[in-house]
């Protein structure tokens, strides 16, 4: 009797097909997941970017300064009197200060 090949190791034949098939699963699982970390890449990149454009020194950079009370930082005017020493921060260092006295208009009063 001759059996043909299948019949006799039907592996080959039945696994071949299947083997396939998962490789091109796989292939296609692989490239969708870095499809979406370019993506995500690409996200945290502008997120960075953002980021860095809003934080404290890069606000500093453009000119502005900040002013801390003791360990506080002061957002409002009305936050100081006269004589309260603080610290002026800017992009470059920080140099400390001491409020001169005012009237209850804001007015410097001169002495």
């Amino acid at each position: 009797l001759l059996m043909s090949n299948v019949l006799r190791d039907p592996g080959p034949a039945l696994v071949a097909p299947k083997e396939e098939a998962v490789d091109k699963l796989n292939a296609a699982m692989f490239a969708a997941i870095e499809k979406r970390m370019a993506a995500e890449r690409a996200r945290l990149s502008e997120l960075d970017r953002t980021l860095r454009a809003v934080s404290p020194e890069s606000v500093l950079e453009r000119g502005y300064a900040a002013v801390k009370k003791g360990a506080r930082y002061v957002a409002k005017a009305g936050e100081l009197s006269g004589g309260d020493d603080v610290e002026i921060i800017m992009a470059d260092g920080m140099r400390r200060a001491r409020i001169a006295r005012e009237d209850q208009d804001g007015e410097q009063i001169h002495i």
